[in-house]
């Protein structure tokens, strides 16, 4: 807590960008760069509380598209310091946190694949929308937020053909800004083949003439039941604790962005919680 507290003070009186140092909790080491990640990449509560759940249900190795500066990664080596860890992530500066954090952790079975996940493998466009380098909102559709692209960053992208990953996967987490339909495509031989737990972020379409997001939800709508997954909203306590889930037939239209995160589950197992709405 007083480290905590330090912290806050020092970006408060703007002397945090200029330190580089380490802050030890729960059990894990985070490196603090302060041009590059200002405080400790915390998982959020309902994550890891969902994680602690689902991670001793399944056998296999755990899937993360969208690492950004390690939330998950730090909730999922909380859980089970042993599992095996894949992370997927085409920001650079990301990259270099989350090598930073596996090193001074010495976390093992943990490997950064520096890359976006598209249908074709080459260069491409990230766009950022905020000064931070290590934007968590940032995405490889283009104009994703229309209007508020603040920075460009060319990125790596690896196809279906590149991505070979041979235990099997229990748990994916996709959290990609938009590309979500991109990425289960390129996993869809995979999850077939396994039938993953799958954590995914779906943000809000806000309005029928918002048609861009309309029509890639729509795309998505069709592939997850092709898939035959069934769709669970995750529902949050005041404090963004884990409370249950709710089963819905489709992501909808509305603005609520405490309703963008949903588990995936195949249609022919059934997972028992204790709360459904």
């Amino acid at each position: 807590m007083k480290k905590q507290f330090l912290i806050k003070i020092l970006k408060k009186v703007g002397l945090i960008r200029f330190l580089n140092f380490e802050l030890a909790m729960h059990g894990i080491t985070y490196p603090i760069i302060g041009n590059l990640v200002e405080d400790t990449p915390k998982p959020d509560l309902w994550m890891f509380d969902l994680l602690s759940i689902l991670i001793p249900k399944k056998d296999g190795c755990f899937v993360d598209v969208g690492a950004n500066i390690g939330q998950t990664l730090i909730a999922v080596k909380r859980i089970k310091r042993d599992v095996t860890y894949i992370g997927f992530e085409p920001n650079p500066f990301c990259v270099y946190y989350l090598q930073k954090l596996i090193l001074n952790n010495k976390f093992i079975n943990t490997y950064i694949i520096p890359a976006a996940i598209s249908s074709n493998t080459g260069l491409m466009d990230l766009q950022l929308y905020s000064l931070r380098l290590t934007d968590s909102s940032a995405s490889i559709i283009k104009d994703f937020r229309t209007g508020s692209v603040v920075n460009t960053v060319n990125v790596v992208s690896l196809s279906s053909d590149f991505i070979k990953i041979d235990q099997k996967i229990s748990i994916l987490k996709i959290d990609v800004e938009g590309a979500e339909y991109l990425v289960l495509s390129e996993f869809l031989e995979k999850i077939i083949a396994d039938r993953p737990f799958i954590l995914i972020e779906v943000l809000p379409v806000y309005t029928p003439e918002n048609y861009d997001r309309l029509n890639r939800q729509a795309s998505l709508m069709k592939l997850i039941k092709r898939l035959n997954y069934k769709i669970c909203r995750i529902i949050k306590g005041v404090k963004g604790d884990f409370i249950g889930i709710e089963n819905v037939e489709d992501f909808g239209i509305h603005s609520d962005l405490n309703k963008c995160d949903y588990l995936l589950t195949p249609s022919e197992e059934d997972l028992i919680f204790d709360y459904y709405a």
